[in-house]
């Protein structure tokens, strides 16, 4: 062997000698592992696209599931509260509306789960659902999803009836 080693390229072409010889002596099992192979990727891409067309599905009805009933502390609850809608500004920014409205559905979620909230804290909290609201019918408005733009935007109202977005 010369000092340094065989050049990279005198591998690669040993390698696929090696194969073509391997491949030649035994065509069948070759095949036949090519066609699990293909068989198999085949439902995986299927089932890979009936998973994203169960959320879409999911997230144009606006269901979302939230396993979420920790009792949290209400600074700890905010902050999450508030990371997802943050999360939903980003996506939204990056034109992902379902994603988005996902994000601000949870911060609601978040929000709905402040029990035993001073004054000030309720004010806060109006604050954040009123925003998520807002941008919350914004996406439904962006998904072409109007009753729901509608609604949310109602929601909104509720909170605030001098909002005038």
């Amino acid at each position: 062997s010369p000092e340094g080693g065989y050049p990279t390229e005198e591998y690669h072409n040993k390698l696929a000698e090696l194969r073509g010889g391997v491949e030649s002596a035994s065509p069948a099992f070759f095949e036949a592992v090519k066609k699990d192979h293909e068989e198999a990727q085949a439902i995986l891409d299927k089932e890979a696209v009936e998973r994203r067309k169960e959320e879409q599905e999911r997230v144009n009805s606006g269901q979302t599931e939230d396993h979420d009933s920790r009792k949290l502390k209400f600074d700890d609850r905010l902050r999450m509260a508030e990371a997802n809608k943050k999360e939903g500004n980003e996506l939204f920014k990056d034109g992902n509306f379902a994603h988005a409205a996902e994000r601000y559905v949870k911060s609601i979620g978040h929000c709905a789960k402040m029990f035993d909230v001073s004054e000030a804290q309720r004010d806060i909290v109006n604050i954040l659902k009123e925003a998520c609201y807002l941008n919350l019918g914004m996406c439904w408005f962006k998904l072409d999803k109007m009753d729901k733009a509608i609604e949310n935007c109602s929601e909104c109202l509720t909170l605030n009836p001098l909002n005038a977005k």
